[in-house]
């Protein structure tokens, strides 16, 4: 059985799929998984190592994990993407789309979803945001 970069790293805090935050904890920078958006990590993590080898994997997560920080630092660091829920917001990283709705105490990440898995005619970058005719 081959170990994934979560297992061959064990300082990775289990985000618990969106279990409350503490009452005392401090509401900037915190984000949350939901249970879908650790699912697409751990496949991810999955992926990369098979692909790609443990160190390589590791710091893809580690960079997806980071984003996932740096967006709950800067809450409206991402778009809104309204069409797929009013409250939505997302931002690209690398070849991934990180999905998150800000929320009391922080920021709830709803998906990590690489490009290819997005639906149709959803705008990945602003290049190609550019290139929509209204």
């Amino acid at each position: 059985m081959q170990a994934t970069p979560v297992a061959l790293r064990k300082e990775i805090p289990s985000h618990g799929c969106a279990r409350p935050l503490p009452k005392n904890s401090n509401p900037v920078g915190t984000f949350r998984l939901s249970c879908l958006a650790e699912a697409d990590l751990i496949g991810t993590s999955n992926y990369s190592l098979r692909t790609w080898g443990a160190d390589r994997a590791i710091r893809y997560i580690d960079s997806l994990e980071a984003c996932c920080q740096r967006l709950a630092d800067n809450l409206e660091l991402g778009r809104l993407c309204e069409h797929i829920r009013p409250d939505s917001r997302r931002l690209e990283h690398a070849r991934h789309v990180v999905s998150y709705r800000i929320e009391a105490g922080g920021i709830l990440i709803s998906r990590i979803l690489h490009r290819r898995r997005l639906p149709e005619g959803q705008i990945i970058d602003e290049e190609e945001f550019d290139q929509v005719v209204e």
